[in-house]
Parts: structure tokens; C-alpha cells; sequence
């Protein structure tokens, strides 16, 4: 005859318990998004968290999605398909809308990006980027990233118009409050 284990209620109770803390501790973690990623090491701590900060209000002012990104070096790819990749593969930009921007450096490969989604196309057409991307020269040269970024976004910003907007199903409505 096989013997059947089970376990006693005190061992199941706490493996359930458990399984839930780790489902919802999971969950909330998922929802945590990082704004800034900054794998060429380049900026501090505490400016990736005021990066992170803009971005986040931004989003929940307007659903638009921003990510400050920098990369130590391209190796054999464009600039255009590393900032294309990180739209995609971390999903910037709200699911439908298409409105995620990724403004990307490659630091030893001095070389920059404004990747714009199709639902911002609009907003911020390729000469609009091209001309946004020039006003951050002055900083870079300086190796100054941190507010090179916050030129890029402020630029962004001052392109997409007053704060008092939510992109919705591809159209702007006015946020009454």
C-alpha cells in the first residue's frame, strides 16, 4: 500500500501564507517603474531619482511614459535599433497609445537619441527631435548628463504643451479639476 504524505496544517498554512506574500510582494514590485536607467554609470543616485520623479508625474499628468537611458557603448548596432529595442523590450509608453519617449546616450560612442512613439509623432516630429537633440550638445560636452537630461525633458515638455492634457485613445482631452 502507498503512503500518501500530507502535511500537517500548520506546514500548509504557512505555504500558502507565504505563496500570497510572494505573489503580492511580486505584484507590487511589477508596478514599480524605473524611469531612469543608467547603464553606463554616469549619473548619481540621487539624480536618477529626481529623473525618475519628473518622468512619474509626467505620465500620471498626461500618460505619456519617458525614459532617461544611457549605454556605455553601441558595440555593432545604430544608435536607432538600441533605443528602438529598449522601447520595446521595457515597454515604454502606454499600452495602445504609443506614447513612450526614450532619449537614449551612448556615452564612448557620443551619440544620442530621441526615440519618439507613433502616438507622438505628432507632438514631436523628426525635426522637432533633431532640433531638441541640438540644445543638448552645450551639456554633453561637459559630460553633463544628469541636466542634459533635463534639458531633453524640458524641451519635450515645452513641445507638448501646457500640463493640462491626457493623451486618451489618440487624442488629447483637457483634465478638468
Amino acid at each position: 500500500m502507498k503512503h500518501i504524505y500530507h502535511p500537517s496544517p500548520k506546514i500548509a498554512s504557512f505555504g500558502f501564507v507565504f505563496f500570497i506574500v510572494l505573489a503580492f510582494g511580486y505584484s507590487a514590485s511589477a508596478q514599480t517603474r524605473d524611469y531612469s536607467i543608467d547603464l553606463a554609470d554616469v549619473l548619481s543616485i540621487a539624480d536618477e531619482a529626481k529623473l525618475d520623479e519628473m518622468a512619474r508625474k509626467l505620465e500620471e499628468r498626461t500618460n505619456v511614459q519617458f525614459l532617461f537611458y544611457t549605454i556605455d557603448n553601441l558595440g555593432d548596432r545604430t544608435i536607432e535599433e538600441v533605443s528602438l529595442e529598449a522601447a520595446q523590450k521595457l515597454g515604454v509608453g502606454a499600452k495602445g497609445l504609443n506614447s513612450g519617449l526614450v532619449l537614449l546616450f551612448s556615452i564612448k560612442d557620443r551619440k544620442m537619441r530621441l526615440e519618439v512613439g507613433y502616438g507622438m509623432e505628432w507632438h514631436i516630429p523628426d525635426a522637432k527631435a533633431a532640433k531638441l537633440i541640438e540644445a543638448l550638445i552645450p551639456f554633453l560636452q561637459k559630460n553633463d548628463y544628469y541636466n542634459a537630461f533635463v534639458k531633453g525633458f524640458s524641451e519635450v515638455k515645452t513641445l507638448l504643451g501646457k500640463d493640462n492634457w491626457f493623451l486618451d485613445n489618440r487624442r488629447f482631452s483637457v483634465i478638468v479639476e
